[in-house]
């Protein structure tokens, strides 16, 4: 095998890290202003190499918000600042392995403006990085639904005071 080769077959052998990995996600219906509703996330190692040093960032729309403290393991929280992009740290995966944790978040009054918008898309972002330089992407192609009330009056009446 010339150099050439190895350098293809490592390229080659690179890439595929780099893009075998799965995200799968649970996300729940929430309720503007409303309670802390649980994520749940499921991360498979789907090579044949270990990956060490793992973490797991999330972009969540503005105004969905971390809720402190409700990270379960065996993920731990690495930063929450700002509160809708937090960091969870994650045990080693050998290859084959699947790990499954939760999290807790809930829209804030805050994300109204970003709801009246109608090209804004209700999804979160999740950015897996591993040791040695490693990262995979997933971005849901579904969105989850944010409820919110609406006031409907039959009349108003102005009395005098």
């Amino acid at each position: 095998m010339s150099g050439r080769d190895v350098f293809l077959v490592l390229v080659l052998l690179g890439l595929s890290l780099l893009r075998a990995q799965n995200i799968s996600t649970n996300e729940p219906t929430l309720q503007v202003c409303g309670l802390p509703q649980p994520f749940q996330i499921t991360i498979t190692n789907t090579t044949s190499s270990s990956l060490t040093g793992v973490q797991l960032s999330v972009q969540m729309p503005p105004g969905v918000l971390y809720q402190s403290g409700s990270v379960t393991p065996p993920a731990s929280l690495v930063s929450a600042s700002p509160q809708n992009q937090p960091v969870f740290a994650l045990p080693s995966l050998s290859p084959g392995q699947s790990i499954t944790f939760t999290y807790q978040a809930y829209a804030s009054c805050d994300v109204l403006p970003f709801l009246a918008d109608q090209n804004n898309e209700v999804k979160n972002t999740y950015t897996l990085t591993w040791n040695g330089g490693g990262s995979y992407t997933y971005t849901p192609n579904y969105e989850y639904i944010i409820n919110h009330g609406s006031l409907q009056y039959a009349s108003i009446t102005n009395r005098p005071m």
